[in-house]
């Protein structure tokens, strides 16, 4: 037996209606820190999948993650190749310097996204998109200059 920690009443609610609201970041650049990592099987078993957990940490989506999905191992050469591409990008704009063997190695580290919107593959939702990854210094910079052509787009 579980204590909900309050009376629910169910009269106090209308039917579920079949939509769901996930909490997706309005379209825009913000600032994440990488605060959690794993290596797992992708769903068709056809190569192992980088999960990426960025926290945001200000305004109203303060403590809000976004977790994308990075193919690393493929059998399809060029959709190992884009993972490994958003992945080298990534390592560059935490600045990571060498080989990386263990994903731990982003924790903690500050970036910069900007994120865009798609409709997910029911079309009844809305899922984030990277559309740029930045170093995080860059972002307090953009507010006074463009970012420089080093930004990449995913």
């Amino acid at each position: 037996m579980a204590n909900l920690g309050f009376e629910f009443n169910d009269k106090e609610y209308k039917d579920f209606d079949g939509s769901m609201s996930f909490n997706v970041f309005d379209s825009g650049t913000y600032d994440f820190m990488i605060t959690n990592s794993d290596v797992k099987r992708n769903n068709s078993d056809t190569g192992n999948k980088l999960i990426i957990e960025f926290t945001h940490h200000q305004g109203k989506y303060n403590g809000l993650t976004f977790n994308p999905t990075i193919n690393i191992t493929h059998t399809n050469k060029t959709t190992e190749i884009i993972g490994r591409k958003i992945l080298a990008t990534i390592k560059r704009a935490v600045n990571i310097e060498g080989s990386m063997k263990d994903s731990s190695m982003l924790h903690g580290k500050m970036i910069t996204l900007e994120l865009g919107q798609e409709k997910s593959k029911c079309g009844k939702y809305n899922n984030n998109t990277i559309e740029k990854i930045f170093p995080f210094q860059q972002q307090q910079q953009q507010q006074t200059q463009q970012p420089q052509q080093t930004t990449s787009n995913w």
